[in-house]
């Protein structure tokens, strides 16, 4: 069956434009007629030998090029428009003039081109021309542009937007490259790695590249450039992309397949949300009993209490410079820190299961 499908599409598209190969042949073609004589460029001499030819193929050329570019970009914010808001009654007009007949649009526009003369004194021309092909044009852009952001998940933006972007931003650095062939999408958001897995997998079916590389090192290290980038997705994939990484990870590791960045940075995460538990029971009780911080962190950072921790997340204002607490951010996050309902916890700390009332109470209490 597929065979035959093959055969079928080959005579398809030569019955489209054998026609066209066999003009373009006989151009060259000394005979006005179509008996084969011998090759010549007589008649593009003689083209550019008639200067009202000459102006038209130029002005062909001006109506390519303008309506080409207006009805990609107006076409493409169309398309971005409807992948945003959806619309049943404007995607249906859509469809509907793929399928009404150029003449029919032909006289509407001539209608229209009417009206606007009468009111608005406009005149025919190059430019009512170009109109009237972005007219023909833009809902052909819409529908392929519309298919292929139906393949983009909404939480690319959303990231984008979370990382401080703007809309604009997000738009042109965000989803505009992602919409060509070829693209590598990295995604450094921590999110659910079943979650990641289905992105890695919705990407790859656009032609695009994925990788998951969720970073470690807190907004300090990402104004020095230090953070650690943990990736998921495939090692070729990596190189390519390493030279965007580089800049602000000190440490890029190839964790595994799809979805294991977001498994290892995890496990670093509980890891680190049982430091942050541990270092503020221990300054709770450090200040309760009128310890100087200070002291807590030059003991601590020298003995076996040493942990990243207590090096960066102290939960007092003004202990320490660098820490969220000193920068207006009082509370500890742990949503990171948990397994979703459904997945497997056995053997796991009560610090990644879904009820977290005991991390709230502790970081309550601080």
């Amino acid at each position: 069956m597929k065979r035959w499908l093959a055969v079928y599409a080959v005579g398809f598209f030569a019955f489209l434009h054998l026609p066209l190969l066999t003009l373009a042949v006989f151009s060259f073609n000394s005979s006005r007629f179509t008996v084969w004589e011998h090759f010549s460029l007589e008649w593009y001499r003689a083209i550019f030998r008639d200067p009202e030819l000459v102006e038209a193929t130029w002005n062909s050329v001006i109506v390519a090029v303008a309506a080409t570019v207006i009805a990609t970009v107006v076409g493409t914010m169309c398309a971005y428009a409807l992948w945003k808001k959806k619309s049943r009654l404007l995607t249906g007009t859509l469809y509907l003039s793929l399928v009404t007949p150029e003449i029919v649009t032909g006289i509407s526009l001539l209608a229209l081109f009417q009206w606007m003369f009468r009111w608005l004194h406009w005149h025919l021309g190059l430019y009512t021309v170009i109109l009237a092909h972005v007219a023909f044009s833009i809902a052909y852009v819409v529908i392929v542009i519309s298919a292929r952001l139906r393949t983009l998940s909404p939480s690319l933006e959303e990231a984008a937007l979370d990382l401080g972007a703007n809309a604009w931003g997000a738009f042109f650095y965000v989803i505009l490259p992602a919409l060509g062939p070829g693209k590598v999408v990295v995604d450094t958001s921590t999110i659910d790695p079943a979650v990641e897995r289905e992105q890695h997998a919705r990407v790859a079916a656009t032609g695009a590249s994925y990788l998951d590389a969720p970073l470690s090192g807190g907004s300090i290290g990402a104004e020095r450039g230090t953070l650690t980038v943990m990736v998921g997705g495939d090692a070729a994939v990596l190189e390519v992309a390493r030279p965007a990484i580089e800049p602000f990870a000190q440490l890029i590791v190839h964790a595994g397949g799809p979805g294991i960045g977001q498994v290892v940075k995890l496990c670093n995460q509980l890891v680190y949300a049982a430091q942050m538990l541990a270092v503020s029971e221990a300054c709770v009780l450090a200040v309760k009993d009128g310890v100087d911080l200070d002291v807590i962190y030059e003991v601590m950072t020298h003995a076996t209490g040493d942990c990243n921790a207590i090096r960066t997340r102290i939960p007092f204002e003004g202990a320490r410079p660098d820490t969220p607490a000193s920068n207006g951010w009082k509370r500890v996050t742990y949503e990171d820190n948990k397994v979703h309902e459904g997945e497997p916890t056995e053997g796991l700390l009560p610090i990644a299961g879904e009820d977290n009332g005991d991390i709230e109470e502790a970081v309550g209490g601080i």
